[in-house]
């Protein structure tokens, strides 16, 4: 903990930039303000806390029989425009407006199956996991 305010202060009072490495994710998150992500020798992705906090934020995970007829209910209904398709029928909806009874009744009322709807919310152990994932894919 006091090593942790000290780097804090000599970054913030002295400028001076730390580099740290660890597999502690959940003690980088509250120092650091950069993150690199390291795979075999070779910097693959570089992000700021305001870019990862934008990956850790909460959705509502919905898995659905037609994806199709599910889209147009979440864009025409739902009015949203924040959300993000995933493999397996899965909709991922970052607008909370509405609660898991109002987003699985919007699903029903339109004759979508809804198979799985659940709140989730992401963390750096999860994200950090899922950017090695596609990095591993992508090559």
């Amino acid at each position: 903990f006091e090593v942790r305010e000290l780097l804090q202060r000599l970054n913030k009072d002295d400028g001076v930039t730390i580099l740290i490495s660890s597999h502690l994710l959940s003690e980088l998150q509250k120092l650091a303000t950069c993150y690199g992500v390291i795979e075999g020798g070779k910097l693959v992705k570089e992000m700021r806390q305001s870019d990862l906090e934008e990956l850790c934020r909460p959705y509502i995970k919905v898995v659905v029989d037609d994806l199709k007829i599910a889209l147009n209910v979440v864009v025409e209904n739902y009015h949203a425009h924040d959300f993000e398709i995933l493999p397996y029928n899965t909709l991922a909806l970052y607008d909370l407006s509405k609660d898991i009874p109002q987003v699985a009744k919007m699903f029903s009322d339109a004759n979508v199956t809804v198979l799985s709807i659940n709140s989730c919310q992401g963390d750096l152990e999860s994200t950090f996991i899922s950017l090695m994932g596609g990095i591993k894919n992508e090559q």
